[in-house]
């Protein structure tokens, strides 16, 4: 289309219609109105509580008027460098799509990054919210970006579980077989627990696998691999999700080290997805610092071991 310009109306289609970007209008720019550097710091602070608040209730107004006052939609804001957008996914629901969608249509940038480089469709697929995800990827959200530790909005969806979610991602060409950076898979041993859980952490110290604190939880073994959306979806339990990924990933990728989906299923002790994993035809002979998924079985059966002491008593 030729672009032409006109002093009142800015840039029009050759037929004097409103130009068009992608599938949809460019958004309205609001006038903004003339603040100092603290005032305009200030005005964003707010801004991304209203759109936090706007989430819950689905009341826009304070946003709108926030952005005519001169905030930033793209600010932004707070140690964590969370934009308004960021915010507005936070909940969920009717309310929170109605917050999205305002903001994205007042010039919000969906592949904006936090602070850990996150978007807001890995925020959203994260939390498990369909309707916010849909929006997102429908004006042009990345949907195989990654963030800081290499992870993509697919890995969220399958670390919390949410089958629609991946669905969607599936849908606009999420990448399954993704992989990222080394990060870690902590098992939590629980206060209440270390003692019957004291084989799982030598065997894994034994084998220079790693072990960290966790300050909320006590001792944990910390598992340093990269992760794929099979690995964090095996690794978290979530069947239903396990066997749609098995629709496309490959069973067998595995970390720089050889960490597998299988192993993590084995460690979290779940028959279910390891007996899927296995039919679909994971390696039980990989190996991970010379450990294999039945070794892992074997470390972490701490039920067993416990009725074992318990019958020599």
């Amino acid at each position: 289309m030729t672009v032409k310009m006109d002093e009142k109306k800015g840039a029009v289609g050759a037929e004097g219609a409103p130009r068009e970007f992608g599938n949809r209008l460019a958004p309205k720019a609001e006038p903004k109105a003339v603040v100092s550097a603290k005032e305009l710091e200030e005005l964003n602070r707010k801004l991304c509580k209203a759109a936090h608040d706007a989430s819950h209730s689905g009341d826009i107004s304070e946003v709108g008027r926030l952005l005519k006052a001169g905030a930033d939609v793209n600010a932004r804001v707070g140690g964590s460098g969370k934009t308004a957008l960021m915010e507005a996914v936070f909940i969920g629901g009717s309310k929170s799509a109605e917050a999205v969608e305002f903001l994205i249509a007042k010039g919000a940038d969906v592949n904006a990054r936090d602070g850990q480089g996150a978007t807001a469709l890995m925020m959203a697929s994260f939390w498990g919210h369909p309707e916010a995800v849909k929006i997102l990827l429908k004006a042009g959200a990345d949907v195989n970006a990654k963030d800081n530790s290499g992870e993509t909005a697919l890995m969220a969806a399958s670390s919390h579980g949410d089958r629609r979610i991946v669905d969607l991602l599936f849908a606009n060409g999420a990448d399954v077989n993704t992989m990222s950076f080394e990060s870690s898979l902590i098992l939590a041993m629980g206060r209440n627990g270390i003692a019957e859980n004291r084989e799982l952490i030598t065997f894994l110290a034994a084998h220079e696998i790693g072990m960290e604190f966790d300050e909320r939880c006590g001792p944990s073994t910390s598992i340093k691999v990269g992760k794929t959306a099979l690995i964090a979806a095996s690794w978290s339990g979530h069947e239903e999700v396990v066997d749609r990924l098995l629709d496309r990933a490959d069973v067998n990728v595995t970390s720089s080290d050889g960490f597998t989906a299988l192993m993590a299923a084995a460690m979290r002790g779940n028959t279910s997805i390891v007996n899927a994993l296995v039919s679909a035809g994971a390696d039980a002979h990989a190996r991970f610092h010379g450990v294999t998924a039945l070794d892992f079985a074997r470390a972490s059966n701490t039920i067993e071991k416990i009725l074992k002491r318990a019958e020599q008593r």
